[in-house]
């Protein structure tokens, strides 16, 4: 009776795994998909990171709930780049070679970005640079095979200045990260600013990853400018910030500049976040596909989305929207449904990248922080201004053919592009 049991026990188990093999195997019919995400998990950006990849294990699981993609289930295999060149060059090898990444998503610095969208060329592997700014990397630096999410320089900077000459003074101080990503935006900014006969008090270059902004905080409490524009951010801002309010300098002068990350409001809090200041997207953008996004993301993390979650989440869906209608993981007729592709991009307007250097042609939030106590810890902002208007143009503050002469399909031909 025992070894009939026991044995019966045995059947059971192995028709109970059959089972499971059989319904995993009814839901996902084809090979699993790795999609390898580069994002800083150490150093100045790293708290920006660890939200980037929560938007893609979002957008996984998103799809993998509706059965995958052609077949295959999603999976995400993350890498830490530390914002650091060629560590993030070595780690986009590894997921490509080693852990056969279909498509690469991710990363701050965009020296770092520059670096393995070069690696993504090399072995035809999609690279969504979801979070780099400077304009290096849809001009000089572009790749046929690299998207661009975030804003460039362009963008931000020629929302964010146009908005400071209409509403604030003319007399600007700039203080500017001495790396490919400040010095963009600076130029953006100076450009505009010289045009409209503003005046530039100064422009002092911070080395990346500054503690001590006491000598540059004295040069501009002398100055007394209407506006000080800064292009600095991760724990360089942060530190900035709350020396900032030790000066005494809050409210003597209007504080914006090329980029916020939410993490670094979030980190600054109340009564010493301050300014205003060009946002991607922002979690109170006021459509349904947004707020949707804000409360999955919520109700999954516990916390609200940062903008990196949104652009590695945006991107992530946009390369897998683009695999479903291409119907293959051919890298060629993905990039082909891709280029000038509208699409959600939870804003109010269909954003698209554009087909010649692959920027996201996108709205712009300018963002203005609390004064005072906030509704919540994480709620640091008003949207006041959107750029540019409904009645113009998206790509109206992008760069134009002079500015940025790239054109993708005549220096990185496909082999499909006149089929």
């Amino acid at each position: 009776m025992y070894k009939n049991r026991k044995w019966l026990s045995l059947v059971v188990i192995a028709l109970l795994v059959l089972m499971m093999g059989n319904s995993a195997w009814a839901q996902f019919t084809a090979p699993q998909k790795v999609i390898g995400v580069v994002e800083p998990r150490s150093g100045v950006y790293a708290e920006i990171g660890e939200y980037g990849i929560k938007g893609v294990q979002l957008a996984l699981d998103q799809y993998n709930a509706k059965g995958g993609v052609l077949g295959s289930e999603l999976v995400l295999v993350a890498e830490d780049t530390q914002s650091v060149v060629n560590v993030g060059a070595q780690k986009a090898r590894k997921l490509i070679t080693e852990r056969g990444a279909v498509m690469l998503v991710g990363e701050v610095s965009s020296a770092v970005a520059a670096a393995m969208g070069a690696v993504a060329a090399e072995f035809n592997v999609i690279y969504m640079a979801a979070g780099a700014n400077s304009n290096n990397i849809t001009n000089e630096d572009a790749k046929r095979v690299m998207f661009r999410t975030d804003l460039s320089n362009w963008q931000s900077n020629n929302a964010m200045a146009n908005y400071l000459l209409k509403n604030y003074g003319k007399r600007w101080y700039f203080l500017t990260s001495d790396y490919t990503w400040g010095h963009t935006a600076y130029n953006v900014a100076a450009k505009i600013l010289k045009e409209n006969g503003g005046t530039q008090l100064a422009n002092d270059l911070v080395p990346f990853g500054t503690s001590d902004y006491s000598a540059y905080l004295l040069k501009i409490r002398q100055a007394k400018p209407d506006v000080l524009y800064m292009s600095i951010g991760g724990t360089d801002l942060i530190n900035f910030f709350k020396q900032f309010a030790g000066f005494g300098l809050k409210g003597t002068m209007q504080v914006s500049g090329a980029i916020m990350n939410d993490s670094d409001a979030w980190t600054l809090g109340p009564g010493v976040m301050t300014g205003v200041w060009p946002k991607v997207w922002a979690y109170n953008v006021d459509t349904p596909a947004s707020k949707a996004f804000t409360q999955a993301f919520i109700a999954k993390y516990g916390v609200y989305p940062e903008n990196e979650s949104w652009q590695d989440y945006i991107s992530t869906v946009a390369y897998i929207e683009a695999v479903k209608r291409a119907g293959t993981w051919n890298y060629e007729q993905v990039i082909k449904q891709l280029e000038d592709y509208k699409f959600d991009g939870l804003k109010s307007r269909p954003v698209y990248f554009r087909a010649r250097d692959h920027q996201l042609i996108q709205e712009v939030y300018i963002v203005k922080a609390r004064d005072g106590a906030w509704p919540n810890k994480q709620d640091w902002g008003e949207i006041v201004a959107v750029y540019p208007g409904p009645d113009v143009p998206l790509d109206s503050i992008e760069s134009t053919m002079a500015e940025n002469p790239m054109v993708l399909q005549n220096k990185y031909p496909l082999s499909i592009d006149k089929k």
